[in-house]
């Protein structure tokens, strides 16, 4: 399982090469993660280590995307909805 910080850092990276078509600059990365550049370099060698990108250093270009998801993330919600979707008082009530 992923930590905050490189969960946070894949789905930048993700969205990013998805919308605009080649990796951000290092800059680009500073301001979106609010980090300085060591952290979000050893966010990416952690990836990378993991099997989530593919990545030749030093060249941000040469990111490649592999899995954009954390594999080991729960997939059901803790939080149970109070309002169940059969419940009518929805649309009588309010």
């Amino acid at each position: 399982m992923l930590n905050d910080l490189d969960r946070k850092l894949l789905r930048i990276l993700s969205n990013y090469i998805n919308t605009k078509g080649s990796a951000p600059t290092m800059d680009a990365l500073m301001r979106k993660m609010g980090r300085k550049e060591p952290v979000i370099l050893r966010g990416i060698s952690s990836l990378q280590s993991q099997g989530y990108i593919q990545w030749q250093p030093p060249w941000l270009d040469t990111i490649k995307i592999i899995e954009a998801w954390d594999r080991d993330a729960p997939t059901q919600l803790k939080v149970k909805p109070k309002i169940k979707p059969s419940d009518i008082r929805y649309w009588t009530e309010y």
